[in-house]
């Protein structure tokens, strides 16, 4: 996968080609094709090549523009039609160049402003010499990772950790606040890493760096549309629109575009829509379809993606799900400084990354996005509530099957005036933190959870933006998801690591604006999650996957992964533990009741909280030892 780097001195002195190349050596994960390194007196910049996009095959990067300003981009733009004609006569003259060059001339022509006309899935880096200003920028998707490390006399950036903290030898120091907030599973705290001193910048925030000054914003502030008056069909014509123009914009590639099927019904979406677009001729080749099995095992959704196969007669590719194992896993985190990928993802990533690298695909599209904006809630109670929509409501709550009167008039008292009488209530609907009013977990160590001030960080921290309904903030909570650095920033580093760029067009911006604004009451109807996605999906999606409403549990693969971490080391023996951080002995017990109840299947004891929680405290032990160097 591609990348940038960079630094900027703003002493004036001159950036040397030996301390631009540490920096390139240390993320040697990015540029399969190659990396260039441009200096300019202060400042030197990296560009890590991989042209996913036919324009992207031979740019020129850093790229230098008739105002003198430089870039380096990481990304995919697209929306090239809609900026080619902003950029006018230019704008003609640049049709064929790669997204670089469109995204340069228009802050040429714009600004900072520019920002704002930009689709797609970007990191950004421009020098201004006459200014002596570096601008930074990231797009709202937020999967191209940025972060940076700055002082009164330098900022250095980079796509990779190891760029910044092996690249310029940087002293390591615990960011014990923000493992709390990991370990608490409380994150709220955008831009903070484990790293102290390296930073991430998040998801539509830019920063500006000037004689050694440090400015730095929000600035994705687009409007989105109110729709909750729109009717059903109003909202499925809205979201294919906007869901074909996502899936054409990510089908863009210069190899072939493999889509994983997993059988779930996100990943079966996106499949049968992509491979209709083909016969529409909106797109030039249908997807290859690749699916990990399990045969034999309860996690196996084989006859699921079988019959998406089967109806839309695509020949699937099917790849052996793979094992977890603890080597491979240190030695991932020691070489890229990441958190180790969950047996639970690994398993079926590995194999399928692996898979496209071997035959030369780039591109590997995902489901991502469904559950986290297409489920549903009944969070917009509250905003109807407010408007006076008791019969909505009221509808709404008699058609939720298999409840009592009793449990819809509770559910209705809670969920339309809970947040609104209630502190923590509100924030479980606003801001999804679902652990709102709730205890601090009794296995982490109070002594250390009070040394953290994480409960005063967990207290005072606002959101980036604030939206007028209460639904919109629920949904915007995803988008703007401030733990998505830490669980799956390893995720898509891994398949850079695999040359595949990974992409997820439920996630597209244009689609993030719809959800804000969609009506609750078409995301979950009738007790049926994803009711939008089902019925936009009638007709294109064979009916056993549409109207899927389980879904597998790959708990087993997480629990199985620590009982061999826990062979070699035990609970008491693991660092969050040795630095005093953790109760062993809690902990521990913890994992005997969950180990016992799956040995003898009795899955539906686990405690789900905890469950998480056990993972989050081994992987930590890992990245200790083999990322941090303890």
């Amino acid at each position: 996968m591609s990348g940038i780097a960079g630094i900027l001195y703003a002493s004036g002195r001159d950036v040397s080609a030996e301390a631009l190349g540490h920096v390139a050596d240390a993320a040697a994960i990015r540029g399969a094709d190659g990396m260039t390194l441009w200096r300019d007196g202060p400042v030197g910049l990296i560009r890590f090549h991989h042209a996913t996009t036919p324009e992207a095959v031979g740019e020129r990067q850093p790229l230098t523009g008739p105002s003198g300003a430089t870039i380096a981009f990481d990304g995919r733009l697209d929306n090239r039609a809609e900026l080619i004609a902003l950029l006018g006569r230019r704008g003609e003259a640049l049709r064929a160049c790669p997204d670089c060059d469109l995204a340069l001339a228009l802050f040429e022509q714009a600004g900072d402003g520019f920002l704002r006309h930009l689709t797609g899935d970007w990191a950004l880096a421009i020098w201004q010499p006459d200014a002596r200003r570096l601008f930074c920028a990231r797009s709202p998707a937020g999967w191209r990772p940025f972060l940076f490390t700055h002082d009164a006399d330098r900022l250095a950036f980079a796509s990779e950790p190891r760029a910044l903290v092996v690249g310029l030898a940087l002293e390591r120091r615990l960011n014990e606040a923000m493992i709390a907030e990991h370990l608490t599973q409380r994150v709220v705290t955008p831009g903070e890493t484990f790293f102290e001193g390296v930073e991430a910048l998040p998801q539509g925030a830019a920063l500006d760096y000037r004689g050694g000054m440090l400015r730095r914003w929000h600035w994705d502030d687009a409007p989105y549309e109110d729709l909750t008056r729109a009717s059903e069909g109003e909202h499925i014509e809205r979201f294919t629109d906007l869901f074909d123009q996502a899936l054409v914009a990510c089908s863009r590639s210069s190899t072939g575009v493999a889509a994983q099927l997993s059988g779930g019904l996100d990943s079966s979406s996106v499949v049968s829509r992509a491979v209709h677009l083909n016969r529409a001729g909106r797109i030039a080749a249908p997807p290859t379809a690749i699916s990990a099995h399990f045969p034999g095992s309860p996690i196996d959704e084989s006859a699921y993606s079988n019959a998406v196969a089967q109806d839309l007669r695509l020949r699937l590719r099917i790849v052996s799900g793979g094992v977890f194992d603890p080597d491979v896993a240190r030695a991932w985190s020691a070489a890229t400084l990441y958190l180790p990928l969950r047996p639970n993802t690994i398993d079926t990533q590995q194999r399928i990354f692996a898979d496209l690298q071997g035959r030369g695909e780039r591109v590997l599209l995902s489901g991502e996005g469904g559950d986290e904006f297409l489920n549903g809630n009944h969070v917009h109670w509250a905003d109807e509530i407010r408007r006076g929509r008791i019969d909505l409501i009221a509808r709404e709550a008699l058609a939720m099957p298999g409840k009592s009167p009793l449990a819809r008039l509770r559910s209705i008292v809670m969920e339309s005036l809970g947040p609104h009488l209630s502190n923590a209530r509100y924030r479980r609907a606003a801001h999804r933190q679902m652990w709102a009013g709730t205890p601090i977990q009794d296995w982490l160590r109070p002594e250390w959870i009070a040394q953290t001030g994480v409960l005063h960080r967990i207290m005072d921290r606002r959101p980036a933006r604030t939206l007028p309904t209460i639904a919109a903030q629920n949904r915007y909570a995803m988008v703007a998801y401030p733990a998505r650095d830490t669980l799956f920033g390893g995720s898509q580093a891994f398949a850079a690591w695999h040359g595949v760029e990974h992409r997820h067009p439920l996630y597209d911006i244009r689609l993030q604006r719809f959800y804000l604004g969609a009506s609750g009451a078409v995301l979950l109807k009738r007790g049926v999650r994803r009711h939008l996605l089902r019925e936009a999906m009638r007709g294109t999606l064979v009916e056993q996957v549409r109207t899927r409403t389980t879904k597998a549990r790959f708990d087993g693969a997480v629990i199985e992964g620590l009982a061999a971490l826990y062979a070699e080391r035990p609970i008491e023996q693991q660092w969050p533990v040795r630095l005093g951080w953790v109760d062993g002995a809690k902990l521990a017990a913890i994992w005997h009741r969950l180990h016992e109840s799956h040995l003898h299947g009795s899955g539906d004891a686990r405690p789900s909280p905890t469950f998480g929680a056990l993972w989050n405290v081994a992987a930590l032990d890992i990245w200790l030892e083999h990322g941090f160097g303890l």
